[in-house]
């Protein structure tokens, strides 16, 4: 049986190491994106629109906020759209059907992520 007491504690989420993950995740998606963007086949509105899309939770949230508070959906909401998860999901669905959507754009919503996350906005508990 292995005795959990002698093995070291995990780093907190926001640990300065995690975050320069994060950091050094962020500028390789944006040197994809620049790259793609000098070879063609980046949409670049498009692109900017999933970078600021993560964010759209917010406008369901604060309107509902009382006192300060968020709602209790808030959380759930703000994790969904910040999650690698969903993400991923997104990529995959995007990637097999056959809908002529270029997934190269959906590297801004990753990037969007990453850099949330570098700057220490990590997933949020329940309201």
């Amino acid at each position: 049986m292995l005795d959990m007491k002698k093995w070291p504690s995990y780093l907190p989420m926001n640990h300065r190491l995690y975050r320069v993950e994060y950091a050094l995740l962020a500028l390789g998606f944006l040197g994809l994106l620049y790259w793609r963007s000098l070879n063609g086949g980046l949409d670049v509105w498009l692109t900017l629109l999933l970078v600021v899309l993560p964010d759209a939770p917010f406008l369901a949230i604060l309107p509902a906020m009382k006192n300060g508070r968020w709602p209790s959906w808030g959380s759930m909401a703000y994790n969904f759209t910040h999650s690698y998860a969903t993400w991923l999901v997104a990529a995959a669905i995007l990637w097999y059907v056959p809908t002529g959507f270029s997934w190269w754009p959906l590297l801004g919503w990753a990037f969007h992520i990453s850099v949330d996350r570098a700057i220490g906005f990590m997933l949020r508990k329940p309201a």
